[in-house]
């Protein structure tokens, strides 16, 4: 019996301890709002309000999104890419982010947004390399202005959703006195 609880609190203790590597950074936000940036080493993580919203290391990362998004003529489309990344020097990737107030998921998606804005759904029907023309360029310029190297991009998969389905797109931070992602230069 004592074994079973010792379990379960190894368990339960593990969600709330997490590790981060050496050469890598997280940034977490609790309740949406920025939290922290940790380093190398231990931290406790409440994961009922806390949220890893970036991740940088010197070592590659993987990640891959699903998105749903708005086309140009008001068709939904839902997105599946996939993105291989790493920051050549972690403190110049803090600092752009910094500046930019922005988190790697907000930097990805938001290039696909502006891809697919451009485009309607017949576009993608015509041709499917079509979004990845579109938003590749974006992608690479974004992280470079981030100082994030990115080693793969790719699109997985484009699915137009039904007529009426109850879905929100995703729509990046706008500035009220631009059409681009807020900057904070």
């Amino acid at each position: 019996m004592e074994t079973i609880f010792v379990i379960i609190f190894l368990i339960i203790f593990s969600n709330f301890v997490k590790v981060v590597p050496a050469n890598t950074v997280i940034i977490i936000d609790r309740n949406s709002h920025y939290l922290k940036t940790k380093k190398n080493g231990f931290y406790f993580f409440n994961p009922a309000i806390d949220k890893i919203t970036t991740k940088i290391s010197t070592y590659h990362i993987n990640k891959s999104y699903i998105e749903n998004f708005e086309t140009h003529d008001g068709k939904m489309v839902r997105v599946a890419f996939h993105v291989e990344y790493h920051a050549e020097n972690l403190d110049d990737v803090l600092v752009a982010l910094g500046s930019a107030r922005r988190s790697i998921d907000d930097v990805m998606n938001s290039s696909i947004y502006w891809g697919v804005n451009n485009l309607s759904l017949g576009d993608f029907i015509n041709n499917s390399n079509t979004l990845s023309a579109e938003s590749k360029p974006k992608v690479l310029s974004e992280a470079s202005e981030l100082k994030i190297k990115i080693d793969n991009f790719e699109i997985i998969n484009i699915s137009p959703l039904p007529y009426g389905m109850n879905v929100t797109p995703f729509k990046p931070h706008l500035s009220s006195h631009s059409t681009g992602p807020i900057r904070f230069n």
